[in-house]
């Protein structure tokens, strides 16, 4: 049967043929420690960018398509007489895993609210 061409060394290691190409002998497994990242002083991966938000002045709200958090809807604190268009720039915070976004909205340059969703 095919249990004869079992290879008995099942501690082995295949390597990345992809990587290291074909006649490559195969290496002794690193150990566990050897692979560890040290991440005590690294924060988590920062996401940061500037989106459209669209103004509805029937219901003076202003919402936004956010990483992280989703769909979110603020009161404008200011009423604009018709549509308008809103920029909204965003950082993701917390550290490892981000936990929130930090959203800074504005209208023609003028920041006009500062809202953070999620934790901070």
């Amino acid at each position: 049967m095919c249990d004869e061409n079992l290879n008995e060394n099942s501690s082995a290691v295949v390597p990345n043929f992809t990587v290291v190409g074909f006649g490559v002998q195969a290496v002794e497994p690193m150990g566990i420690e050897l692979r560890l990242v040290d991440l005590a002083d690294h924060e988590s991966v920062s996401i940061s960018g500037c989106l459209t938000a669209n103004y509805n002045p029937q219901s003076n709200q202003i919402c936004v398509k956010l990483p992280i958090v989703g769909n979110q809807c603020v009161p404008s604190p200011v009423k604009f007489p018709g549509p308008v268009q809103v920029q909204a720039c965003y950082t993701t915070c917390g550290k490892f895993i981000p936990t929130g976004v930090r959203v800074t909205f504005r209208v023609n340059g003028t920041v006009i609210l500062t809202k953070v969703f999620g934790l901070c």
